[in-house]
């Protein structure tokens, strides 16, 4: 290809960063030195089935249940998910939304929403900078109910979506989600009566 070795590794080092290319084997080196990485098209490039699984799993559930079970059944899945995310299928613990919000951020980046929250007058927002069901969304909006159940679940407060694939001042597409106070009366707390 009448390039030098660096800049063939910068070529293959951007095509790696844009998910284009992977490691996809090693050679043993010939004589002394590290193995040889083998490079083939990422899963991403190469392509798959999954959204069309995806939208077809959907559209059978859209099909056989009422709206009702259509949400629990949504719930469900999101708890599936926190729990493929977390480990566990344990609720935010901590007194501080704070606190659980920065949890929440941290596990949803995991899933790839590049996911950030702000503090507002009446209430934090939940903004996601990517929809990682962008390409069944179009035809599933239902999907998005989805994020809104994940973001309750890693919260504990009721989330509501204000916002679904808008521009930002970048003019990049994001969600945002307010976040309001849990309808929950507070717990008492028993105090030890003074004799």
């Amino acid at each position: 290809m009448q390039m030098t070795e660096a800049n063939a590794r910068h070529h293959l080092n951007l095509l790696i960063q844009q998910g284009l290319v992977a490691v996809i084997g090693k050679r043993p080196a010939q004589g002394k030195g590290r193995p040889v990485l083998v490079y083939g098209l990422s899963e991403q490039a190469a392509g798959n089935n999954l959204t069309l699984l995806a939208s077809a799993l959907l559209q059978v559930w859209s099909n056989e249940l009422t709206p009702l079970d259509y949400d629990q059944r949504l719930s469900q899945l999101a708890s599936q998910l926190l729990a493929a995310l977390s480990g566990d299928s344990s609720r935010p613990s901590s007194p501080h939304l704070t606190q659980r919000l920065y949890q929440a951020i941290r596990l949803l980046n995991q899933a790839h929403y590049a996911a950030r929250w702000e503090a507002h007058a009446l209430a934090p927002h939940m903004i996601f900078g990517r929809c990682p069901y962008l390409q069944i969304a179009s035809t599933h909006p239902e999907i998005c109910q989805l994020d809104r159940r994940l973001i309750e679940q890693l919260t504990g407060a009721p989330a509501e979506q204000i916002a679904r694939l808008q521009p930002d001042r970048r003019g990049l597409s994001q969600c945002i989600f307010v976040l309001k106070k849990s309808t929950e009366k507070p717990r008492p707390t028993s105090t030890p009566r003074s004799p």
